[in-house]
């Protein structure tokens, strides 16, 4: 028999914490080999009773929503509605994002909760839409990230829409996402401007200074005979997507815009 030992390890086979949180005990009584979680992010999963057999190699969302907080804040959404579903899933997020969005200085004007199964999410966000926050955080999964974001849209809710990794998967952006065909050519130079350093391009500088890249690529695919002159005016006079308003307490940085003009932003 050989000296070396080996240790010999069963992949969990649930993403979801749902169903890990159901099979704990089954692999504890059971007496099996030592299980890793490598997607669930419920944090009672390792913390509540800390079986060593229970092991996990992804973060929890204590971690995700502690970035989510600081993210948006940092970017100046100050108010925020709150939607999430009633499993001990959605409540978590609910749970911790709230915790961290305290601490970063945002306000939740409203907390609502829905079933997992709910399709019609009219009676929220009718009152969404009247609390008018800048935000609108979802802790769930994916099939109801999309009827929610989907009735925003259709009721005129503007407030930017944030989830957590419960909706990202493929067929979040299949159900939601834009056709390539359907991209118009501003929205395709924006995004040609931002494949260098998009946070710095979005976050970092001035709508001007945004602007003036965009334009600057408009007018290079006109000079290079890819998009005709009406379409370069038509595209030119388009606004930008809305960004957060600076809160107060940001100070503003000089930054350099498209061919090194200094902006201030």
């Amino acid at each position: 028999m050989s000296a070396k030992a080996e240790l010999i390890l069963e992949p969990g086979p649930h993403l979801h914490a749902k169903e890990t949180t159901a099979r704990i005990m089954w692999w504890v009584n059971a007496s099996l080999l030592p299980v890793v979680v490598w997607g669930a992010v419920l944090p009672d999963i390792t913390y509540r009773n800390k079986y060593p057999e229970i092991h996990r190699v992804n973060g929890t969302m204590i971690n995700q929503n502690e970035v989510a907080a600081k993210f948006m804040t940092g970017l100046g959404y100050k108010r925020y509605a709150v939607i999430h579903d009633t499993t001990d899933y959605g409540k978590g997020h609910n749970k911790y994002f709230s915790q961290f969005l305290a601490k970063n200085g945002g306000q939740i004007v409203g907390t609502f909760g829905v079933t997992a199964d709910q399709q019609d999410f009219t009676a929220e966000l009718t009152k969404v839409k009247e609390l008018k926050p800048e935000v609108v955080y979802f802790g769930g999964l994916t099939p109801i990230g999309i009827r929610i974001k989907s009735q925003m849209d259709k009721l005129g809710i503007k407030a930017v829409f944030e989830g957590t990794s419960g909706i990202k998967s493929a067929a979040y952006h299949d159900g939601l996402g834009k056709d390539l065909a359907d991209v118009r050519l501003d929205e395709a130079a924006v995004l040609a401007a931002a494949i260098h350093a998009p946070n710095r391009t979005f976050f970092g500088h001035s709508a001007r200074a945004i602007q003036a890249r965009r334009d600057w690529i408009l007018q290079a695919m006109r000079g290079l005979d890819t998009a005709a002159e009406s379409a370069v005016r038509e595209a030119m006079a388009r606004p930008l997507p809305r960004r957060a308003p600076r809160s107060a307490d940001q100070p503003a940085h000089s930054k350099r815009g498209a061919r090194g003009a200094r902006v201030r932003s």
